[in-house]
């Protein structure tokens, strides 16, 4: 919970850091409209050739015999290639052999050429969309601005949850006093990671991120571009574009920077995902551009005058919020957080069949049960024939345990000093599992049965690499609405709302590595989801778990409710498991004697 209110606090003090850069810098940017006209430029400057400087050159040879570790072994022959500060390591199948040289000096002169439609005087209109003083901006931004390349978004991800490269980051752009662009390896995206990528920056740094990139539809304010690119505004071009105003040409185009000064740590070694706050961002965004109409992304641009055929397709689709530019980015609550976009394929999920199941161990507390661990055994078998089923019994009274044996399940059942309560028993069945590589632990409830498709769902999340924790999405076995509602709740992501009921999937080499289960009577679940979110994003899986309300039907839903609101409140204020299982299943017992008074009425 603490976690979770110092990462609001934070994305908070971004977004009013934002805020007090576009009040600041959009004015300026009108000023300079009025200001700058075509031809500021002579048409051999450094800025309308990519040309490197002698200083540069000088600079960046030097800078090259000194450290060959950051860059290739053939030193980089462009300004955009020598202005890389940082190259993550990270490479993927799809990357493996993209040349970062090439992804700078493509980009590079994708924008240089932005600036080159200044250089001469061209009607604003769809040859030149942008007012000069935008293009010559791109100058600021191409040739003297700092370059870091990744190999995807979730990639860049993983570096911004590092505080020590937040830092870094932060001392290279105030020390050099550069724009600077995210440039990404991967070209194939989906294009809703691509928004989520944005909120993640937004949420992390305090300056303004444009996304641009190969996709035929923009990404939030972006446009195309040769290779993904995440631009950061952070003011730096105000003082290249003063130069050029004042006819300062000499001082516009600056020596490359010195890469071996920067990013000698290592850095993004936590795998992450998109969290909440981040798909909120990305849909606060998207609404911002297309509450914009028809000028969509187009921010300092007459759009009207220049597109009048995009005009009458805009009002021909309805208007107003009707037809935009911007790719639409759903609202994040009822949505599941998104699998890695090199991971979206369920053929090659698929395929793995029966080796993939293989390496899934399923853990069933029981106690009791009889009446539905057959139901729950046998969902699980029709999605996973070959996971390994283990129930760990808590001392059935019942036929729980000869039901299961018949089904195929593992039996460890309860010894005589065993501590009581789900954990214990959930610890039990995870250490009497087959240890494989690649497993998949699944800690069930026996009221839950499996939905169909939540095989190949798990194979396609857990494929991804970065992906350590997960759950599914609850469904409640009752027509009532209010039980709707209740899985609306279950969905957001908080202390609150996360239990056990809605399964919960680790790999073993992490729940080996971290103590997330604890032997506890009683809410070890809420402690296992608490601890792992401080460690990794616990993703939500869009499959359905479909879960008995025979606890709500037993104690009365707004009182069973109540109830696990004001535990988990205790819990969290430090009253011990021990007491609050007494707690807990005192009411319960009494419930169970009044209805048998009720009975024998």
């Amino acid at each position: 919970m603490l976690h979770q209110l110092k990462t609001i606090v934070h994305a908070a003090i971004c977004f009013a850091a934002q805020m007090q850069l576009l009040v600041v810098e959009v004015p300026i940017v009108w000023f300079f409209m009025w200001r700058l006209k075509a031809n500021a430029l002579p048409t051999q400057h450094a800025w309308l050739t990519g040309a490197l400087t002698t200083d540069s050159l000088c600079n960046s040879m030097a800078e090259s015999t000194q450290d060959q570790s950051s860059l290739d072994q053939s030193a980089p022959r462009t300004v955009w290639a020598r202005n890389i500060v940082y190259r993550s390591a990270t490479r993927s199948v799809r990357t493996a052999a993209v040349d970062d040289h090439e992804v700078a000096d493509k980009t590079g002169e994708f924008l240089r050429r932005m600036v080159a439609k200044s250089s001469v005087e061209v009607a604003h209109g769809p040859k030149r969309r942008m007012p000069h003083a935008v293009n010559y901006i791109h100058g600021a931004v191409h040739y003297n601005g700092l370059t870091l390349i990744f190999d995807d978004f979730l990639d860049l991800a993983r570096h911004l949850h590092d505080s020590k490269f937040r830092s870094e980051l932060q001392r290279v752009a105030k020390m050099e006093r550069r724009e600077v662009t995210f440039l990404f390896r991967q070209r194939d995206y989906d294009v809703l990671e691509f928004a989520y990528c944005v909120g993640v920056v937004r949420n992390f740094l305090p300056w303004f991120s444009n996304a641009n990139g190969p996709s035929k539809k923009p990404v939030l304010w972006g446009n195309v571009a040769p290779y993904p690119a995440i631009n950061l505004i952070n003011g730096a071009w105000v003082r290249d574009i003063q130069r050029l105003s004042v006819g300062k040409l000499d001082q516009l185009a600056r020596p490359s920077v010195n890469a071996a000064a920067y990013f000698q740590a290592s850095y993004g070694q936590t795998p992450v995902n998109y969290r909440w706050l981040d798909r909120f961002q990305a849909w606060w965004i998207s609404m911002d551009v297309r509450a914009r109409g028809f000028r969509g992304q187009l921010f300092f641009t007459n759009r009207r005058r220049i597109e009048p055929h995009r005009l009458d397709e805009y009002r021909a689709a309805g208007g107003y919020m009707k037809w935009s530019a911007c790719h639409k980015v759903p609202f994040p609550l009822p949505q599941a957080s998104p699998t890695h976009s090199s991971q979206t394929s369920s053929a090659s999920a698929s395929a793995q069949g029966t080796s993939s199941n293989s390496k899934l161990s399923v853990i069933i507390p029981t106690l009791n049960e009889a009446l539905t661990i057959a139901e729950c055994i046998n969902s699980v078998r029709a999605e996973w024939p070959g996971a390994e089923i283990i129930i760990s019994d808590g001392g059935s009274q019942d036929h729980t345990v000869q039901i299961a044996q018949a089904l195929g399940a593992r039996i460890t059942p309860r010894e005589e000093n065993d501590t009581p309560g789900r954990g214990a028993q959930l610890l039990r069945g995870i250490a009497a599992s087959t240890r494989r590589e690649g497993q998949i632990i699944l800690l069930l409830h026996a009221d839950s049965r499996i939905a169909a498709h939540t095989g190949a769902a798990l194979q396609i999340a857990f494929s991804d690499q970065a992906l350590n924790v997960a759950k599914l999405s609850v469904h409640f076995d009752s027509t009532a609405r209010r039980y709707r509602l209740l899985e609306q709740i279950c969905k957001i992501e908080c202390a609150l709302s996360s239990f056990g009921d809605q399964g919960m999937a680790v790999r073993r080499d992490f729940l080996d590595a971290h103590l997330l289960l604890l032997p506890m009577p009683l809410f070890e679940d809420v402690e296992f989801f608490a601890r792992a979110r401080k460690l990794t994003p616990v993703a939500r899986l869009p499959v359905a778990l479909w879960t008995s309300t025979r606890r709500f039907q037993r104690l009365g839903f707004v009182q069973t409710n109540l109830i696990n609101a004001a535990l988990v409140t205790l819990y969290f204020c430090g009253v011990p498991p021990s007491k609050l299982y007494q707690i807990y299943y005192a009411q319960k017992r009494q419930k169970k004697l009044v209805a048998k008074d009720c009975m024998r009425v």
